[in-house]
């Protein structure tokens, strides 16, 4: 059984081979950019890239990543926004917040997968933490 990479592009690409078996899994999700940890600074235009990988599905359709970006304090976060495709791009700010109250980003990435003969369809996450420079 071969398994559909698919790197952000702005095409459909299709796998080598269809799955052929009962049952589904779901797609695996990369962050492939900024890393898991990176710094930002306030006003950093932030661009976002990932990958997907899913055993059953024929082409992956890369209009349907959904990033969700939040903006963290303390321990909490504030949905910021919510961007769709192969690498959007955010403006990094503070939201209304000084530079000095432990700020941070929580990027998620999620695909859902079509439905595979006799399953439902899944969904793939990932998620990475941004950092404000001091």
């Amino acid at each position: 059984m071969q398994t559909s990479t698919a790197h952000c592009a702005r095409w459909r690409r299709p796998s080598r081979r269809r799955f052929s078996g009962n049952g589904n899994s779901p797609p695996t999700v990369r962050i492939l950019q900024p890393a898991d940890g990176a710094t930002f600074c306030p006003n950093d235009l932030i661009t976002l890239v990932g990958s997907v990988e899913d055993r059953e599905d024929e082409t992956i359709e890369y209009d349907r990543l959904r990033w969700d970006v939040r903006l963290g304090h303390n321990a909490h976060s504030h949905p910021i926004a919510v961007l769709e495709g192969c690498e959007p791009t955010f403006r990094a700010g503070l939201g209304g917040h000084g530079a000095d109250s432990d700020l941070y980003y929580v990027v998620e990435l999620a695909y859902t997968d079509n439905r595979a003969p006799g399953a439902g369809p899944l969904t793939g996450r990932a998620q990475i933490r941004l950092v404000a420079e001091p």
